[in-house]
């Protein structure tokens, strides 16, 4: 008898570890994958083992990135806002034309590498644009100022009227 894609999520998070990453998932969704190594405390061979058969089994979604891999629960939609930090790395942008990713840098108290991983993500998905220069990126919005003003708790973007 064949099983429904149901039993077969149900049967996945039977097994505590994969539980386990899975709950961490939810509450740290787009975790990397050393994250979620040490969040959940098991090591690389048994993480590696047990997110194979997670994503097989279609509970956790992956995220490729120049440098970085984001896992995320199946239900859970990993778009370019959805992550606190990068919206507010958007406000931030829409209150500070030309901002450059040093100053980013400084303001959140992150590297240069990290600020710059999620500003082409937010590039990529056409929501800014950024200038490079030798040493520096300049940032712009690339969408209407009200739009990033209007972005709900879950990063989707609705109308200021609410409607």
């Amino acid at each position: 008898m064949r099983r429904t894609l149901d039993e077969l999520i149900d049967s996945v998070l039977e097994n505590e570890t994969r539980r386990r990453i899975y709950m961490h998932l939810l509450r740290t969704p787009g975790d990397h994958y050393r994250g979620i190594m040490r969040a959940v405390g098991i090591g690389n061979g048994n993480l590696s083992y047990h997110m194979q058969v997670m994503e097989k089994a279609r509970t956790v979604k992956v995220r490729r990135t120049p440098g970085r891999t984001r896992y995320y629960p199946a239900e859970i939609n990993p778009g370019p806002v959805q992550n606190d930090l990068r919206r507010s790395l958007m406000f931030t942008i829409a209150t500070s034309p030309g901002v450059t990713d040093r100053n980013l840098s400084v303001k959140f108290e992150r590297s240069v590498r990290w600020i710059r991983e999620n500003l082409v993500i937010l590039e990529d998905s056409d929501l800014i644009g950024i200038t490079r220069g030798r040493a520096t990126w300049r940032c712009f919005l690339q969408v209407p100022e009200e739009n990033v003003f209007s972005m709900n708790p879950s990063g989707l973007l609705h109308s200021p009227t609410g409607i």
